[in-house]
C-alpha cells in the first residue's frame, strides 16, 4: 500500500503510522487505496468497513479544517447507517461530527435535529452508559449557547448525577453561572478550577481570559500572555501535522485569536505588544511554515528528491484538471498531502523549526529595529460584527501604539485611503523610513500614492515601503546583472495580426501590441547595463518560464494578462454556459479549486476556453505552478499584468501570485491590483528600468518612474498609480 501510494520503496510500519498519525489514518489509507485502485476490491463486501471508513475521513477533515469536504463524508456515511439497529456505536459517532459540524457553521436548527436524534439511539445504552451522557453533555452546551436557562438546567443535573466531580462538569457549572449573571461566583469557581485540575491549566486560562474580556476587565493582562504562549506552541504542532493545501483552512480561526485580544485594548492597553505579537505571527505564518519547511530540508538529499516527487504529481494534478477528470484529480490531491505529510515526519528536525519561528514576535523586531525607521503594521479585524481597519505603530525604545482607524465595510476604497492616513497624521514622522504591512481589505489598495487635502501622495510626503512582512524587511536591492523579459502580444492569433492599442486595457482576452515595444524600450533601458534576454510571443511559453527554475536570474519580467478568480466568479461561471470563463471554472471547481490566479502565456487563451486539454502545457501559469519553481538570486519580478498583486484575501496575506512568487525565491515584487493601459504599463516599465539602469535601488527606481511620469502627466494619476512595489 506504501508503495502504491507514495511511490517509495521504502515500506512503512503500521505501527509507526498509528503513532504518528493516529488510527483513523489507517483506515484513511485504506479508503484512499480503494478509491483508487478499485479493482482489488477489499472491502466490497463490507459496508460496515466503509462506513467506518468515510466517518474517519469526515473526522480527519474536521481536525484539519477542511469543514465542507468533511460534512459530504459524514452525510454520506449518516445516509448509509439509516438501516442500522438503533442505538449502533457508528451511527452515534456520526451525528456526533455532523452536530459539531452545525455548531461550527451556525446551523442551529439542523444541529438541533442531530442532537435528538443522537439522544435518542444514545438512550438505549442506558442512561448511566458514556454514550448517553456524552450525548447529555452536547445537549447541554447547545442549551448554553442558546442561553436557554431551563435546558441548561435540566441536562445539567442528570450530567452532574453521574459524573459529579469531573472537568467537564465543573466547566459547565461555571459556564451556568455565567448565564445566570453570577459573575463574582464564576470568577471564584475559575480560581478553585486552578487548584483541582492543574493539568487543564491551559484550558482553564482561555476560559479565564475569554471571562476577562466579556467583563472588560484589565485583569485580562495577567493571563492572556500565558494564553498566547500554548496557542502558539499547539499550532505549530498542528500546522507540522498538516499539508500546504490543509493549512490554508487555519485561517478563520487564526482571525479569531488574534481579533479577540485586539478587541481587548480597549480596555487593557497593555496588551498591545501581545495583540502585535499575534499580527506578526498569524500574518504570513502559512507562508513562513512553508518557506521554513523547504529552507531546512535544502541539504537533504532524500528530503529534496520526495520534494521533486511532489512537484511531479502536483504537474499531473494540473493536467488531471485539465483533463476535467475528478475522481483523479481528488486521488492525487491526496496523494500531494500525504507526501507531504510524511516529508514533514520523516525529514523535518522540529527543534530547529520551531528556533527560526522564534523571529516571528515583537520582541525580535524591536531588536533588529533601527532607530531611523518607524513600522506600521495594519490590521482588519471584526469588532462587535463590524469588519474594522487598525494598526499598530512600531518605533525602536517606544511603547507599541495601536490605533483605531475605522469601520472598513462602510467606504469605497477612496474614502478608506484617505481616512487611515488622516488619522495616522499625528504618529507619522518626515525623517523616518516607513515600513508597512497590510491586511484585508487594504491587500487590494495601493493606499500609498492616496493623496491629502492638497492633492499631494503620501509616497511622497513620507519615504514609504510596502513590505510583505515587517519581519522580513530586507534592504531595497538593485535589479541585478541579468534581466530575463517575457512577453504575449499575440495570445492566439497569427503573429503580425495583434490589434491596435486602442483603449485595450490588459484585463480583456484582447492581444496586447503593446507588449512588444515595452519589451523593445526596456531594451533600450538597459542597453550596455545588464545582461537581457527577452523571450517573445511564441516563444513565451508556460514551459519557457518552467525551464528558467534554477537560473541566476536577478529580475524576472513578465508582460501579459494576468487574472485573479474568486469562489463567487468560478461558480458563477459554472452555473453560466455563455460565461467567457464557464470552461476554466468547470475544469477548476471539479478538481476542487475554490480560486485561480496566474499569467495567461502565448496560446493560453485557446486553454481558456477549451473544454478539456490534454497537452502537458496548457500555457496557463498557475500561482500552484510558479510555487514549485525556484530561483535562488531573484531580487525583483515585475508582472506587468492586470490583477497580478491580487488573490485570496486570508490572515496569511493575499494567496495569489505575490505568494507564489515568493515562494519560488523573489526578494520583491512588482504588480497591479487594478487593469491596467498597455501603453500606460509600457511607458512606466520603461522610465523604471532607465532608472534601475542608473544603479538606483528598486524602490527609488519605483518611485522616482511614476513621479517623472506624473510631472509630465498629471491627469492621468490612476495610470501611474496602477502598480505597486512590495519589498
Amino acid at each position: 500500500i506504501s508503495y502504491l501510494l507514495f511511490g517509495s520503496s521504502k515500506l512503512l510500519n503500521i505501527s509507526d503510522i498509528t503513532k504518528r498519525i493516529g488510527n483513523f489514518f489507517k483506515l484513511l489509507i485504506l479508503l484512499f487505496y480503494t478509491i483508487t485502485y478499485p479493482e482489488l476490491a477489499l472491502i466490497g463486501d463490507e459496508p460496515r468497513l466503509l462506513n467506518e471508513l468515510l466517518m474517519q475521513k469526515g473526522y480527519y477533515l474536521m481536525e484539519v479544517r477542511d469543514y465542507i469536504t468533511a460534512r459530504k463524508y459524514l452525510e454520506t456515511a449518516y445516509l448509509r447507517m439509516l438501516d442500522y439497529a438503533p442505538g449502533d456505536p457508528q451511527l452515534l459517532i456520526v451525528l456526533r461530527h455532523l452536530a459539531r459540524l452545525d455548531e461550527i457553521e451556525g446551523e442551529d436548527i439542523r444541529r438541533g435535529y442531530y442532537l435528538d436524534e443522537l439522544l435518542r439511539n444514545a438512550k438505549l445504552h442506558g442512561e448511566s452508559s458514556n454514550a448517553y451522557l456524552d450525548a447529555i453533555a452536547d445537549r447541554l452546551h447547545f442549551h448554553l449557547q442558546l442561553r436557554n436557562l431551563d435546558g441548561t438546567k435540566y441536562n445539567l443535573a442528570i450530567y452532574r448525577k453521574q459524573r459529579p466531580n469531573d472537568f467537564d462538569t465543573n466547566c459547565y457549572e461555571y459556564r451556568l453561572k455565567l448565564l445566570e449573571g453570577k459573575f463574582s461566583e464564576a470568577e471564584k469557581m475559575l480560581d478553585s478550577l486552578d487548584d483541582i485540575f492543574p493539568k487543564e491549566r491551559s484550558h482553564i486560562n482561555l476560559m479565564r481570559q475569554r471571562f476577562y474580556a466579556s467583563r472588560q476587565s484589565p485583569k485580562i493582562t495577567g493571563v492572556a500572555t500565558d494564553v498566547f504562549s500554548d496557542y502558539r506552541s499547539e499550532l505549530m504542532r498542528q500546522l507540522l501535522f498538516m499539508s500546504n493545501n490543509e493549512r490554508r483552512n487555519m485561517d478563520k480561526e487564526l482571525r479569531t485569536r488574534r481579533d479577540e485580544i485586539i478587541f481587548a485594548i480597549k480596555f487593557a492597553p497593555e496588551l498591545s505588544q501581545l495583540a502585535l505579537d499575534y499580527s506578526l505571527f498569524s500574518k504570513g505564518l502559512l507562508f513562513h511554515t512553508q518557506a521554513e519547511i523547504l529552507e531546512l530540508l535544502a541539504d537533504n538529499d532524500s528530503a529534496r528528491m520526495e520534494i521533486a516527487k511532489i512537484h511531479g504529481i502536483k504537474a499531473e494534478l494540473t493536467r488531471a484538471i485539465n483533463s476535467a477528470d475528478k475522481e483523479l484529480a481528488h486521488s492525487l490531491q491526496q496523494a500531494i498531502d500525504s507526501r507531504e505529510r510524511y516529508l514533514i515526519d520523516d525529514y523535518l528536525n522540529r527543534e530547529k523549526f520551531n528556533l527560526r519561528f522564534g523571529r516571528y514576535n515583537t520582541a525580535t523586531l524591536l531588536t533588529g529595529m533601527s532607530p531611523t525607521a518607524q513600522m506600521i503594521d495594519y490590521v482588519e479585524y471584526v469588532d462587535a460584527g463590524k469588519s474594522s481597519l487598525g494598526c499598530f505603530i512600531i518605533e525602536h525604545g517606544q511603547p507599541i501604539i495601536f490605533v483605531e482607524l475605522g469601520e472598513s465595510g462602510n467606504h469605497d476604497k477612496n474614502q478608506i485611503s484617505k481616512m487611515i492616513w488622516t488619522r495616522l497624521r499625528p504618529y507619522l514622522k518626515h525623517n523616518r523610513r516607513i515600513y508597512f504591512s497590510t491586511d484585508g481589505i487594504l491587500n487590494t489598495m495601493p493606499i500609498e500614492f492616496a493623496e491629502d487635502e492638497d492633492g499631494v501622495p503620501m509616497c511622497e510626503k513620507y519615504d514609504l515601503h510596502r513590505v510583505f512582512h515587517l519581519s522580513d524587511i530586507r534592504m531595497s536591492e538593485v535589479i541585478g546583472n541579468r534581466v530575463e523579459a517575457i512577453g504575449v502580444a499575440d495570445h492566439n492569433s497569427p503573429n503580425g495580426e495583434a490589434r491596435g492599442l486602442d483603449d485595450g486595457y490588459r484585463g480583456n482576452w484582447n492581444d496586447l501590441a503593446g507588449v512588444e515595444t515595452e519589451l523593445y524600450r526596456i531594451a533600450e533601458s538597459l542597453d550596455g547595463i545588464s545582461e537581457y534576454h527577452r523571450a517573445f510571443n511564441d516563444e513565451a511559453t508556460e514551459a519557457y518560464v518552467k525551464s528558467l527554475s534554477g537560473q541566476p536570474i536577478t529580475t524576472l519580467h513578465i508582460s501579459t494578462h494576468g487574472f485573479y478568480r474568486g469562489e463567487n466568479e468560478l461558480t458563477k461561471a459554472f452555473n453560466d454556459t455563455t460565461d467567457f470563463d464557464h470552461n476554466i471554472a468547470r475544469r477548476l471547481l471539479m478538481g476542487n479549486r475554490t480560486s485561480a490566479s496566474g499569467l495567461v502565456m502565448r496560446n493560453g487563451n485557446l486553454s481558456w476556453k477549451a473544454e478539456t486539454i490534454t497537452e502537458d502545457e496548457d500555457n496557463i501559469l498557475t500561482s500552484e505552478e510558479v510555487e514549485t519553481l525556484t530561483f535562488p538570486k531573484l531580487n525583483l519580478t515585475v508582472l506587468s499584468a492586470c490583477e497580478t498583486g491580487l488573490g485570496e484575501l486570508s490572515a496569511d496575506g493575499v494567496w495569489g501570485l505575490q505568494r507564489a512568487f515568493r515562494i519560488a525565491g523573489s526578494g520583491s515584487l512588482i504588480c497591479s491590483l487594478r487593469q491596467v493601459k498597455d501603453n500606460g504599463a509600457a511607458d512606466f516599465m520603461a522610465e523604471f528600468y532607465r532608472q534601475a539602469a542608473t544603479g538606483k535601488s528598486v524602490h527609488d527606481a519605483f518611485y522616482n518612474a511614476r513621479k517623472e511620469l506624473l510631472s509630465h502627466d498629471s491627469a492621468n494619476k490612476e495610470v501611474w498609480s496602477s502598480f505597486i512595489l512590495i519589498e
